[in-house]
């Protein structure tokens, strides 16, 4: 019994990160990965809420489309 109590309360000691922190470093290492430090409005991304990253990811992945290319025009 007291190697199951042990068991407990060290898996209780694990810190476990919640689903939004790891949104937000996924976004972040995305948002790094395309070369993103600086929000469009002057803020650093690591101070930006989740909302907000979200909205500069969408934007970043748009300016990266090359719209010249036949495949990526619209008519």
């Amino acid at each position: 019994m007291g190697i199951l109590l042990e068991a407990v309360n060290s898996r209780k000691r694990v810190s476990r990160k919640t689903p939004l922190e790891l949104k937000i470093e996924y976004v972040l290492s995305e948002l790094k990965a395309m070369n993103v430090t600086v929000s469009r409005s002057g803020k650093p991304i690591e101070q930006l809420s989740y909302e907000a990253l979200k909205e500069e990811w969408v934007f970043a992945t748009i300016c990266t489309i090359d719209i010249t290319t036949d495949a990526n025009k619209w008519y």
